[in-house]
């Protein structure tokens, strides 16, 4: 006697499961620029509805960002360019007891970045998400969040100066923004290259050009990403 399971819609005995091909993103990239450090995976565009965004992956540590720009000043004064706002978030299980360094950084470094003449009376709304965090320091996290923001307002076609990207020095102690229109090479010029440095503990000139040199490497990287895709 054949017993029947009525609380279950069966599929007929034929019938076999889909198997899909497994095939990872265009926009899905792996970036491993020092020896010893994570792989830095990058994702372009993973928001549709933002202008620009990024999501950016090193270890257990995940940056989110996105722009909303240019949006329209309702403010009664005429500015003659933009103003850019800048919003991070973090889960609430994560605390982050610098978030006054992440904000004067970042502005810093997008006020120096965005040509912010060519959008008069308006605003850009930058969105950084922190939505993991592992076992990296400050500055290591800082780096991050700059380089989240730096690849999300590339995605955005907002104009710029050049082509940035955000390195740290091998110690730790320095931070810096580099903007260069050409991909980097050992024998080229650098003469036409913007450098802002966002943070020093040391002073230290070996630390300088250890940040100097991570961040053209990872600005040629950066390059060729936001060519290919």
């Amino acid at each position: 006697m054949n017993t029947v399971d009525r609380r279950r819609r069966l599929p007929p005995t034929t019938s076999f499961a889909l198997k899909f091909d497994t095939q990872e993103s265009d926009n899905d990239v792996e970036i491993t620029n020092k020896p010893n450090a994570s792989p830095l995976f990058i994702q372009l565009s993973p928001i549709p509805t933002a202008i620009g965004s990024s999501h950016l992956q090193s270890g257990q540590t995940i940056i989110s960002c996105s722009v909303y720009a240019p949006r329209p000043s309702f403010t009664k004064t005429f500015e003659s360019q933009a103003q850019v706002k800048i919003t991070v978030h973090s889960t609430p299980f994560i605390n982050i007891t610098f978030e006054s360094s992440i904000y004067s950084t970042l502005e810093t470094s997008l006020n120096n970045l965005i040509l912010l003449e060519n959008y008069p009376k308006s605003n850009i709304d930058i969105f950084v998400n922190v939505l993991s965090l592992g076992d990296c320091s400050n500055i290591e996290l800082l780096a991050l969040i700059h380089n989240a923001t730096n690849l999300a307002i590339v995605d955005s076609g907002i104009g710029i100066k050049n082509m940035p990207a955000c390195g740290i020095s091998k110690s730790g102690n320095c931070l810096v923004n580099c903007i260069h229109s050409k991909v980097f090479s050992q024998n080229d010029d650098e003469t036409n290259e913007e450098l802002l440095v966002l943070h020093s503990i040391s002073g230290n000139l070996d630390d300088l050009q250890s940040a100097i040199n991570d961040a053209r490497s990872l600005r040629s990287e950066f390059a060729n990403l936001c060519i290919n895709i």
